[in-house]
């Protein structure tokens, strides 16, 4: 089953924190809407994927035929890591296997706290 969780979620009360989260752990996968920071790429939108599988980070406008920049699975061993800036919340780094990294910034100081819980629980470092 697969599914994505809008970003129309990002302003919400502790009650419906749960239910969202209740209903990526149901569906399995959760989308967000983000601006790659990148020197190679420039400011882009993308839609950043987390799910059971791993992590895809698609173009939402290829670049020379370039539509999906990370298709990464969840390897054992190595994880797949988010982190916010600490002077502002809504800037990301995710970095993947092999040290390679992304910087993006999320529409919202919520939907950074989401994406950093989905990569926790899909790469099993929650309960399920």
């Amino acid at each position: 089953v697969h599914g994505t969780l809008d970003s129309s979620l990002a302003i919400m009360d502790e009650s419906h924190d749960d239910k969202a989260k209740r209903y990526i752990r149901k569906i399995g996968s959760a989308t967000f809407t983000v601006s790659i920071l990148s020197e190679t790429y420039g400011t882009r939108s993308a839609k950043v994927e987390v799910s059971r599988r791993g992590v895809i980070i698609d173009l939402e406008e290829p670049i020379k035929d370039i539509r999906s920049l990370y298709n990464e699975a969840y390897v054992r061993g190595s994880s797949i890591t988010a982190m916010s800036h600490p002077h502002n919340s809504k800037l990301v780094l995710i970095t993947f296997t092999g040290e390679r990294k992304l910087a993006f910034a999320m529409q919202s100081t919520y939907e950074t706290e989401l994406l950093i819980w989905c990569l926790a629980l899909f790469q099993g470092g929650l309960e399920q």
